[in-house]
């Protein structure tokens, strides 16, 4: 029982944020359902949720409206302003 501790404590460890799950991001898709695949974002800007990894760099914006994903954006670039 002791050994499988580790294993069942690190079910919550997975990262969200990942190139795989942001392609199973759909136009129509409603915000919670968004948020139950990529988690919170690390930004939201009206209807535009930013999301970040650091190491390596990568990050996506959902583009929302009423509610739904009317569009996402993906890039390894980081953003010019140093804002991030």
């Amino acid at each position: 029982m002791l050994a499988a501790m580790p294993l069942l404590m690190c079910t919550g460890c997975q990262q969200k944020f990942t190139r795989q799950r942001y392609e199973t991001i759909r136009v129509t898709m409603p915000e919670w359902e968004v948020r139950e695949v990529l988690g919170s974002p690390k930004r939201r800007d009206g209807e535009v949720w930013t999301y970040v990894n650091e190491r390596p760099y990568y990050r996506a914006e959902i583009t929302f409206a009423g509610g739904e994903v009317v569009g996402k954006d993906w890039s390894v670039d980081r953003p010019a302003t140093g804002g991030e």
